[in-house]
């Protein structure tokens, strides 16, 4: 339908008004699609410097369990977890990490357990119960070793 404008003013109102409306469709598109792009660059971009940084906390953790302070090795793995959430790679080595902590906990309990159940002045119930503890520590012990095991098999890098 061809549309009669009363005045020369009116023209230019209108074609103005549909350029302004044809800019708007396209921007309407082209500003969503610019900033999908632009996010999924950040995304895809070389591993950040997060997980050097992870790292440095995982080392940490490290020199702790050496020292056999296995709170302050947790502790440094929590930070690790709170601090850099998006250091996967060193979140996922903290996995074996905390699995090889709970080991060594263990070990120093089984280790505690036999030397408690040396002792030759242990009532009946005192050594009944040393050694349902024993138990349960060597249970941990073996419960670590798997874990351990199947977390080093299921093991994944990321990019």
């Amino acid at each position: 339908m061809v549309q009669k404008y009363k005045s020369s003013l009116d023209y230019l109102y209108f074609y103005t008004l549909n350029l302004y409306c044809q800019h708007m469709k396209r921007s309407f598109i082209l500003v969503p699609v610019a900033a999908l792009v632009a996010l999924l660059c950040n995304c895809t971009s070389r591993p950040s410097d997060t997980d050097a940084e992870g790292y440095v906390c995982l080392s940490n953790a490290r020199k702790a369990l050496a020292a056999h302070d296995f709170a302050l090795a947790k502790a440094w793995v929590d930070s690790l977890r709170t601090q850099y959430p998006t250091a996967l790679n060193a979140r996922e080595d903290a996995i074996l990490f905390l699995d090889s902590v709970g080991l060594a906990e263990a070990h120093v309990e089984v280790a505690a357990l036999e030397e408690a159940l040396q002792q030759p002045d242990l009532t009946r119930i005192g050594k009944d119960t040393l050694d349902f503890n024993y138990d349960e520590a060597k249970q941990k012990v073996r419960f670590f070793e798997k874990k351990l095991e199947h977390d080093k098999a299921n093991h994944k890098q990321h990019k």
